[in-house]
């Protein structure tokens, strides 16, 4: 490609992609807090660490806020009647919202599945209530692991989806999306709307600014008959990266709500002897807060600080080794295997790997369970069969899809998403590297469950770990088992008060794993003060964003930087694959003109 083309793609992208300029919101913004991150956490582990979670404090207030609307408790009061009425309850999402729905879905299915065993008569009075619940996320759960490039540009992609799922009249539909306009989500919230579904539209930047900026999104929160829940906490730790405050008050506030719900069905529908075997809670607004804020300082607390600076370090060591981590996990698979798959396209590492292929690279962290087989453990950590697309190209095109999708359509069906082995099947390249390690997860009831010492869910997790040179444990949990190797153990001191959805343990953990993936990833050089500057831009958002980065970092005009990103990803698309996998337009482009190429 010449200089002239890229530069024709430039101009293009600017005067023809105006809806994805998204410089003005605020979840694009760099964080004060966070102005010197990477230098920090490079110099101070702790410190660095610490900066991190002092941004989590801005969730605290508007969580609060909102948890005080009337929205808020029209989502609960949507929630109740949906139940009592026998309809389905869906969110959708695209990317870290994408998989945020499923994990809320995961939540409900586990709760009721447990309540009908500890009290069966559930299964007479709410019939089906397991299955009430349904996630959306753009590409279907084949994006659970690797985003598919440029699907969320595509409002008819996430209408199609919709149509699939068959949303009906009295449906609730929560459509969520941290900076409130991504196309495919959009297109969801008005599928389900016009299918006669309750629509709540969940976001994360100012509505006046989406309604000034963005048409797509000043046309959805202008709608009358659609709930708008604003959750704007201010900018991300990482500039852009909104897998992080944005998805943590996007579970807080949505898993609260199911919650309460939840306690007033359950109350509604059955007797105090009834009620007491489920050991339901009943907490009211301020304790939501409090247990939240409880949990913040807990984990950042300077005993926190220190262990969760051991597996940052332990990390980055086995990565600059060229070693690999392995979580083996069980009960929270999903939450681990989000944010090891998120690392992927937020700092240009190996995305997961197909166990046909074998020119990409492994990537640099996995999940495994070490109790069943792939199928098994697909099932098992989503609490039903995964839901691939089986989209054909006459579909594409119907969609007006992008001529490369609609001439060599993705393969994202059931038997693809299986070729991610994730279960206890042997993949020798993952500890055959001296620093590659092994680690165990525990948190909840796991961890007394661990701590019988001849017990065969123990033997599991360690006939599996015995095959790396190095194993350790990450345990969040206030009790430390005793009887447990502790060469390398990261203690989190957390006991996470129970609930109808365990919310504040699944908050804990993405907190936690959230932080020692973005440390490492610095660490390492892949962010610059605090910004990604190893994104890798797939869609019109990224390209925005990449051009920004590029923009700010350099000095270059928006446009001259806009051309340099498009002239730099056709430099590495003809590169050996193995640097296909491993540079970030952004950041090749940010060295090239720094040194005057």
């Amino acid at each position: 490609m010449s200089l002239s083309n890229s530069r024709k793609k430039a101009e293009e992208f600017i005067q023809n992609e105006k809806e994805f300029h998204l410089g003005k919101l605020v979840t694009e913004s760099q964080h004060p807090k966070t102005m010197n991150f990477s230098e920090t956490v490079q110099n101070n582990t702790q410190s660095g660490l610490k900066m991190l979670f002092s941004v989590d404090e801005d969730i605290g207030p508007v969580y609060k806020k909102v948890l005080e609307t009337d929205e808020f408790n029209e989502l609960i009061s949507s929630f109740f009647s949906a139940v009592l009425e026998g309809k389905r309850i869906c969110f959708s999402g695209c990317g870290s919202t994408g998989r945020l729905g499923i994990l809320l879905e995961k939540m409900w299915r586990t709760f009721w599945s447990r309540a009908e065993e500890l009290l069966p008569v559930l299964k007479t009075k709410l019939p089906l209530i397991s299955d009430s619940s349904y996630s959306i996320m753009t590409g279907g759960d084949f994006a659970l692991i690797r985003s598919l490039e440029n699907f969320e540009d595509f409002q008819s992609f996430g209408r199609q989806q919709v149509k699939e799922a068959k949303i009906k009249k009295g449906d609730v539909f929560v459509a969520i999306t941290e900076g409130g306009e991504t196309p495919s989500v959009i297109g969801t919230v008005w599928q389900a709307f016009e299918s006669g579904a309750k629509v709540f539209f969940v976001f994360n930047n100012p509505a006046g600014i989406l309604s000034k900026y963005l048409k797509r999104s000043g046309e959805v929160i202008k709608g009358e008959k659609i709930t708008k829940l604003d959750l704007t906490t201010g900018p991300m730790a990482i500039t852009g990266s909104t897998r992080m405050q944005a998805i943590t008050i996007e579970l807080l506030v949505i898993g609260t709500a199911l919650e309460v719900a939840i306690a007033r069905v359950l109350e509604k529908i059955l007797t105090a002897d009834e009620l007491s075997v489920l050991n339901i809670k009943k907490w009211r607004t301020d304790d939501y807060i409090e247990k939240y804020k409880c949990l913040l300082s807990t984990i950042s607390s300077r005993e926190s600080l220190n262990q969760l600076a051991h597996v940052v370090e332990l990390e980055e060591e086995v990565y600059s080794r060229k070693g690999f981590i392995t979580y083996f996990s069980d009960s929270f698979m999903l939450d681990i295997l989000t944010d090891t798959t998120e690392r992927a396209p937020t700092f240009s590492i190996p995305h997961f790997r197909k166990n046909d292929d074998y020119l990409s690279p492994s990537s640099w962290a996995f999940v495994r369970n070490p109790f069943i087989d792939t199928k098994s453990a697909w099932f098992n950590m989503l609490m039903r069969e995964p839901r691939g697309l089986n989209w054909d190209s006459d579909l594409y095109k119907s969609m007006g899809a992008s001529s490369n999708l609609c001439e060599s359509p993705p393969k994202i069906n059931n038997s693809e998403i299986y070729k991610f082995q994730i279960g206890y099947e042997d993949d020798p390249g993952r500890y055959q590297n001296a620093a590659s390690t092994a680690i165990i997860f525990l948190a909840g009831e796991e961890v007394s469950k661990y701590e019988e010492e001849n017990s065969q869910y123990r033997k599991s997790f360690d006939n599996h770990v015995k095959k790396y040179n190095k194993k350790g444990y990450i345990i969040i949990n206030d009790i430390l088992p005793e009887n447990i190797d502790k060469d390398i153990v990261m203690h989190i001191p957390y006991k996470a008060p129970e609930s109808q959805l365990d919310l504040f343990l699944h908050t804990a953990i993405k907190l936690v794993f959230n932080t020692i993936s973005t440390a490492t990833m610095a660490r390492m050089g892949r962010i610059v003060k605090n910004v990604m500057v190893y994104v890798n831009p797939t869609n019109k958002k990224l390209i925005d964003r990449g051009s920004r980065i590029i923009s700010d970092l350099t000095g270059l005009k928006y446009l001259d930087a806009c051309e340099a990103l498009f002239e730099t990803i056709e430099l590495i698309q003809k590169s050996s694959s193995e640097k296909k996998f491993s540079d970030s337009p952004v950041k090749k482009a940010i060295e090239l003109i720094n040194n005057g190429l």
